[in-house]
């Protein structure tokens, strides 16, 4: 039978050690300071050297916790046997356990009552955690939507089928109304399928189609940045496309919920 061994990483536990050993601080400090009472202890003209660097080193308590959140789903998805894992699911769990924990536990601890509820940091981590969940492939999902709705239905400033239409026949995409709807399609509904999680592949598929389609007909001949027209957009579209391609949308989608139930 094999042993599996886990180490942790000791550098991110001293981070992490460090980072608590200064909020602690934070929260004994006025304790000690009740003598001198401030009404901001960031103005370095009216505070006690001790009281303002105190209070300057918790600043960074926060931040430095949400980076270790980001870094933790980082270090689930890319396990040290190499065998990637989808930080969905993890993000999800997390996110809804931290949450919880704020809204029950840590607020009665803080207030005695549920009259009121206090959201600091860890509320803070849970939320960041659920939007990282959703960045994965919800907000390439939503660009490639509201471009697609553009070419479709003329929404958020676009020119609908006919202005699209006209502008590929005069580039040599013929039928241009064709095309059109064809590029406006792939782009609007595999859009909402990267947002909703479901067919994630065959989407994505679609869509590294078009962009490969966008970039050599259209954007290739003018260079690399868009200040020039050039296919660095399309080049990260193309790049987002290919990895949800093959990764998928993770364990927390629609299509990870019908896979387990066929």
């Amino acid at each position: 039978m094999n042993k599996v061994i886990t180490q942790r990483i000791q550098s991110i536990d001293m981070l992490r050690g460090l980072v608590i050993l200064i909020m602690l601080l934070d929260h004994v400090r006025e304790r000690f300071f009740l003598h001198m009472q401030v009404s901001d202890p960031m103005d370095v003209t009216a505070t006690d050297p001790a009281l303002f660097f105190s209070r300057f080193a918790a600043h960074f308590c926060a931040p430095i916790f949400v980076f270790l959140t980001g870094l933790s789903a980082w270090l689930y998805a890319h396990p040290a046997n190499g065998i990637p894992r989808s930080a969905s699911r993890f993000l999800v769990r997390r996110g809804l356990f931290l949450i919880a924990l704020e809204f029950t536990l840590i607020t009665f601890s803080w207030m005695g009552s549920y009259h009121t509820v206090w959201l600091q940091v860890i509320w803070v981590l849970g939320l960041s955690m659920l939007v990282l969940a959703a960045l994965l492939h919800v907000p390439i999902g939503i660009i490639f939507a509201a471009h697609g709705a553009q070419k479709l239905f003329g929404w958020f400033g676009g020119y609908g089928l006919q202005g699209t239409g006209a502008w590929m026949d005069s580039i040599g995409l013929a039928p241009g109304v064709l095309m059109a709807f064809l590029a406006g399609s792939a782009e609007f509904f595999g859009g909402l399928a990267l947002v909703l999680g479901l067919l994630t592949r065959p989407a994505a598929a679609a869509l590294a189609f078009a962009m490969l389609i966008a970039i050599f007909s259209v954007h290739f001949q003018n260079g690399l940045f868009m200040s020039n027209n050039g296919y660095e957009f399309g080049l990260a579209l193309l790049a987002a496309s290919v990895s949800l391609l093959f990764s998928g949308a993770g364990k927390a989608s629609i299509d990870a919920l019908i896979s387990r139930k066929v």
